[in-house]
């Protein structure tokens, strides 16, 4: 009896604290998730339920994004422990919340899969979806027990912290999924590293691949604060965290740790049925942990990236020839401690060194931080702890200098220790202008050169073979057999040894064939630039090649790569700019006596689905679609010549049209023509003759009223010429199919064949210049009647 009792007075209590009609968000005592049922957060922004990854059959229990392209998971719970079937149950047992499976909830053979596992807690718990992806567990007095935001996967939210709870011992980092249809831990992790200065690291095991600091501010990497997100960071007796807030509802932004490894911000509107990455990291070989060693610096926009600290020089010198890096730098001079008699080397615009071995003094400016290092014979830098114009502190540095990174418009200054000759270097030479750039007041006469910072390029004038007209050009430095890349004045050559190249009225200069303002001076070549208002423009070459004007607010005014002549070089773009409709390209030189532009180009036809062109005059001679260059060598300090890796056009497969329209081109037939599937030869005698100028035509005419059409997969192929194509974004493969509603629609094909691939290219009128290759190229859906698709 007293049990019966007791069992009416507990059901009373459970339908007061949860009547029957409970809300869609909550999971409570008597309202559990089968796998089919979904919980949705008040305003709809989240769901919580069963799913399959990708093409796995297993079931996970997620949180995904409710109207979002595609399912976005943002949180999974039994990532190690999937559902192998439908039976699984997500419930309140015990006051926690428990996953149950494999055979069904109370049945002989059900399994706890996964649990929020929470010590003494009441039995009256509740467990609801927030609007902000968070799951949450309270008690009766609505006590927080666990949730989600404590315990994230691969993806960051809004709202969510990560960082180290001191108190508790709580650490919340990300974790990568095993592979796209495993949802299980991966091998990176994403988070705060809270020895020394806090930072950010990405971590592939144990091991750092890329790293951040915070400038008091934002991360550096991450630019400047937007209106579309704000960051906060925290760090003190309690806690240390990083997040970030969603500023425009209108929008959403999440950030996930993919399975490469690689840390991405996503933003989606409602306008667009897809993520955008507008962020992502690491993006270059200097986000690379340590890609130059100990007291190594990394710039991204050198040809050689990296470069030894001012006051240091490699530690193996000939594997840093060979772009072996990861021995790093040592000093030039030992410091002396004793006497003192060091000091510091302002470094600017740099992401500041690993901070793990760092000590923060929140209490010190920059000048008491600078007396601290000099007491310690073991500090080896520092530099302010904030950025901001209330900023505090400092940061100083013990032991080795690792992961500095340059960049050009933003970071913070860095003050490195040296020894006292290092400085008195600089003390003696103060007015000595770099000799990697062009003032108002120096300037570049014949017999003169300028030498890049990393002595890669060098600029000066040269006379090509057999020839006695003298030109600008820029150089490779340490290369045998003088390798021009960039030609000035081509088509207007000095005459004699007059030339001399300055900067007047804020523009580049070359004047030549008479002394610098005499009477017979002519201006053979200008930057003309238009509207100059600064006159204390500067001209710099770079250890990329590239050749920049810029003003007196280092804003670039003008620069070579926008002007190649006949070399691509790395980091230099071949586009159309559609805001200025600057279109660059390559021009072959004339003769190798005369490098005025000769009848050949090279560049980007931007019609359709862009592609890359060789042309004589306006008519193609080849043609490539993304991937590939024209030509490219490669040169070794171990060879004393040049290598050809790669040459376009190599074979008459290579010739633009070939086979004529609707034909096929494949090197590796003795016949190297045919006819696509459901074509023959529109000239037959010819054909067999080897000319296959004229093409193809359809063996079966189209069945457009009926729609009895279908497409025939051909494998591995140069995609055609995509000048009269077009291209479908966000479209997938599938929906490329809709070519069929229109007669004039040929072929379809993947726009992209990467991992992250996305929309389609639909080609209208004839199939151009297709080729075959045996190990390479990618499927082109061609369009032939039905009766051909059994043959």
């Amino acid at each position: 009896m007293a049990y019966h009792q007791n069992f009416v007075s507990l059901l009373i209590a459970v339908l007061i604290f949860f009547p029957l009609c409970n809300s869609k968000d909550t999971i409570t005592p008597i309202q559990s998730v089968r796998d089919g049922e979904t919980l949705v957060s008040a305003y709809e922004n989240f769901v919580l339920g069963f799913f399959s990854p990708g093409k796995s059959k297993n079931r996970y229990i997620g949180i995904w994004l409710n109207k979002s392209p595609n399912q976005t998971v943002v949180w999974v719970a039994n990532r190690e422990n999937p559902v192998s079937d439908s039976s699984g149950i997500l419930t309140i047992n015990g006051g926690n919340l428990v996953l149950v499976g494999d055979g069904g909830y109370n049945s002989n053979t059900t399994t706890i899969l996964w649990s929020t596992n929470v010590s003494i807690v009441p039995k009256l718990s509740t467990a609801t979806l927030m609007d902000s992806g968070n799951l949450i567990l309270r008690d009766d007095l609505q006590r927080i027990l666990w949730e989600s935001f404590d315990h994230p996967t691969n993806t960051f939210l809004p709202k969510m912290k990560l960082g180290l709870d001191r108190r508790t011992g709580l650490n919340r980092f990300l974790t990568s999924w095993r592979s796209i249809e495993d949802p299980a831990s991966g091998e990176f992790s994403f988070g705060i590293d809270p020895h020394g200065m806090p930072q950010l690291l990405i971590r592939k095991g144990s091991d750092p691949i890329w790293r951040e600091t915070w400038n008091g501010q934002r991360l550096i990497s991450m630019r400047a604060n937007n209106p579309i997100s704000g960051y906060t960071y925290v760090s003190n007796d309690e806690e240390i965290y990083f997040m970030y807030t969603n500023n425009d509802s209108s929008i959403m932004t999440i950030a996930i740790l993919n399975v490469l490894g690689v840390f991405q911000r996503l933003l989606w509107t409602s306008k667009k049925p897809q993520w955008d990455v507008i962020w992502a990291a690491p993006q270059d070989r200097c986000d690379l942990y340590a890609n130059c060693g100990a007291y190594g610096s990394c710039d991204s926009n050198r040809v050689a990236e990296c470069s030894c600290i001012k006051g240091f020089e490699p530690k193996m010198p000939r594997d840093w020839n060979l772009r072996e890096w990861s021995a790093g730098c040592m000093r030039r001079r030992t410091l002396d401690c004793a006497g003192k008699g060091g000091g510091f080397l302002k470094l600017e615009l740099v992401k500041l060194p690993d901070t793990s071995g760092s000590r923060l003094e929140p209490t010190l400016n920059l000048n008491e931080c600078k007396e601290e290092c000099l007491k310690n014979c073991s500090c080896a830098a520092y530099a302010s702890a904030n950025i901001s114009e209330e900023g505090s502190g400092c940061v100083i540095w013990y032991g080795n200098l690792t992961d500095v990174k340059v960049y050009s418009d933003q970071g913070q200054d860095l003050y490195t220790r040296v020894a006292a000759p290092e400085l008195a270097a600089l003390i003696f030479f103060p007015l000595c202008s770099s000799k990697d750039t062009i003032t108002p007041i120096q300037s570049v006469r014949d017999g003169e050169t300028l030498v890049s910072a990393g002595k890669n390029f060098a600029l000066g004038f040269f006379s090509p073979v057999n020839s006695k007209n003298r030109y600008i050009g820029i150089w490779f430095n340490n290369i045998p057999n003088k390798t021009v890349v960039w030609v000035a004045n081509r088509e207007n050559p000095v005459r004699d040894s007059s030339g001399i190249l300055t900067i007047n009225a804020g523009n580049l200069e070359l004047v030549g064939d008479g002394e610098y303002n005499s009477n017979t001076t002519s201006i053979l070549w200008s930057t003309n630039v238009s509207n100059l208002v600064p006159k204390l423009s500067n001209a710099t070459l770079m250890d990329s090649g590239n050749l920049i004007l810029r003003d007196d607010h280092h804003n670039i005014l003008w620069q070579s790569f926008d002007h190649p002549t006949n070399t691509l070089l790395p980091n230099m773009k071949l586009r159309l700019d559609r805001r200025s409709g600057l279109n660059r390209f390559l021009t072959s030189w004339r003769s190798i006596e005369d490098p005025a532009p000769g009848e050949f180009s090279f560049g980007l036809d931007p019609h359709g689905m862009p592609q890359f062109s060789v042309r004589k005059g306006s008519d193609p001679i080849w043609r490539e679609t993304w991937n590939g260059v024209l030509r490219r060598l490669k040169w070794t300090s171990e060879k004393p010549q040049w290598d050809v890796i790669w040459v376009g056009p190599h074979d008459r497969c290579d010739r633009y049209a070939n086979c004529g329209a609707y034909g096929y081109c494949d090197s590796n037939r003795v016949a190297e023509c045919g006819c696509l599937k459901g074509f023959e030869p529109k000239m037959p005698r010819d054909w067999n003759l080897r000319n296959w100028s004229d093409g193809c035509v359809r063996h079966t005419p189209l069945d457009c009223a009926g729609q009895g059409d279908g497409f025939f997969k051909f494998e591995r192929v140069k995609l055609p010429d995509t000048s009269r194509s077009r291209g479908k974004p966000t479209w997938s493969l599938n929906e490329c199919k809709e070519c069929l509603k229109n007669c004039s629609c040929t072929a379809y094909a993947s726009a992209s064949v990467s991992g992250e691939g996305g929309g389609c290219v639909l080609w209208y009128g004839n199939l151009t210049d297709v080729k075959v290759y045996s190990d390479q190229g990618q499927d082109l859906y061609t369009r032939v009647a039905a009766s051909e698709l059994g043959k």
